[in-house]
């Protein structure tokens, strides 16, 4: 089965600096995608890459076997590619239902579509539901990153990459969002997850990658035997072989 989502060599950072210099991973429909690393390893500007917020040096992004690789932000968005940032950014001026409705605007659906979209928002996240009118930055932290998980998933994308979705999260929420992103996979949604809890990743994710030094040095199933010594001397900063 082709992956729906496949990236191939990509290179890239900020301006001058160069964070990723090859990055090779693909994405499963109803799979998920742990990708690991320590702290600077080039994570997030991997998914920056892939999404369009950061310029390609080199290498291809592929979306069901399409290129977009020179697609704007927008338009990979539109394609189905859906980006979560990490640090719980929604609008906090805007109600929880405008949120949402913003998560629609590359693709501008509809009245009645939108209409739906927002209630199947409100079914999947009841608590978002109970605070539909009040300014999002009025919700707790647990429930501004649901919310932005939401806003994501009302676009209807084929991959909804996440960065550090646990971050500052009390354990509790954390339970809940291992359970969303379950349900999620068994919904046929392909699934990219960065985060720091490499437990929490390894026990959701059904395919690993890590990356050092922003090279892939990992790449294989979750459960492999292998990879927790993967992730031990990538975190520790050691030298690896690519995998």
């Amino acid at each position: 089965m082709s992956p729906v989502l496949e990236v191939r060599s990509i290179a890239g950072g900020y301006g001058d600096l160069r964070v990723v210099r090859d990055v090779t991973l693909s994405v499963q429909r109803g799979k998920i995608t742990a990708l690991l690393g320590r702290n600077g390893a080039g994570k997030t500007t991997t998914l920056r890459l892939i999404s369009g917020l950061n310029r390609l040096e080199s290498g291809e992004v592929l979306l069901d076997g399409r290129d977009v690789s020179r697609l704007s932000a927008p338009k990979r968005a539109r394609s189905g590619l859906a980006y979560v940032q990490e640090g719980k950014r929604v609008f906090r001026e805007r109600t929880v239902r405008e949120n949402i409705v913003l998560g629609t605007y590359a693709e501008r659906p509809s009245g009645a579509q939108l209409a739906a979209r927002v209630d199947e928002a409100f079914e999947r996240f009841p608590a978002l539901a109970a605070k539909r009118d009040s300014p999002a930055g009025l919700l707790s932290g647990g429930q501004q990153q649901m919310l932005a998980i939401a806003q994501a998933l009302a676009a209807r994308p084929r991959v909804l990459m996440l960065d550090e979705p646990t971050t500052g999260l009390a354990p509790t929420i954390v339970d809940e969002l291992f359970d969303l992103v379950q349900a999620l996979r068994s919904e046929g949604l392909g699934v990219l997850l960065v985060e720091q809890a490499v437990d929490f990743s390894l026990g959701v994710a059904d395919d690993a990658v890590v990356i050092n030094l922003g090279g892939v040095v990992f790449r294989g199933a979750a459960d492999a035997p292998d990879v927790g010594a993967a992730v031990e001397a990538a975190y520790m900063g050691a030298h690896l072989g690519r995998g």
